[in-house]
């Protein structure tokens, strides 16, 4: 699989990234659990929760972990903020009464998000090494 990505895709990947809300989803279905990473506004959540109807269940924290909430299926089974809770309904129930649709945004596997690191990170150190390289530095100056 070509590990490469376009520039738009980096730029939405930093700009997720930069953002203070990141909230992580971990979907579990047959036995497997796929990570996601999204910015995590009552929208978003309720748009990650609505577009997966048919999971086992789903997990949601902050990015300290902390958990936001959980499902089973795709129906909300515990969320600690009251608050918060309502305002994902706003969205949420609407969808699953098929009176509105989940509406797509971004939000990368967890995998996906790693791999453009890693390769961030590589080409970092890349230049790093052109820029010593680059450098004509007489080190017998003293300084």
């Amino acid at each position: 699989m070509d590990k490469t990505f376009d520039i738009q895709r980096q730029v939405e990947i930093e700009k997720l990234l930069s953002t203070d809300a990141l909230a992580y989803g971990y979907v579990y279905q047959d036995g497997q659990r796929t990570e996601y990473l999204f910015q995590g506004t009552p929208e978003n959540i309720a748009y990650f929760i609505g577009s997966r109807p048919y999971v086992d269940e789903m997990i949601i924290t902050d990015a300290a972990d902390w958990p936001i909430l959980n499902t089973i299926g795709y129906f909300i089974d515990k969320c600690p903020d009251q608050g918060l809770l309502d305002e994902i309904k706003k969205t949420l129930v609407p969808i699953q009464k098929g009176e509105a649709q989940a509406q797509p945004f971004f939000c990368p596997t967890l995998d996906e998000v790693e791999d453009y690191c890693a390769q961030r990170d590589l080409m970092d150190m890349d230049e790093d090494r052109e820029m010593d390289t680059d450098t004509n530095i007489d080190l017998n100056l003293g300084f």
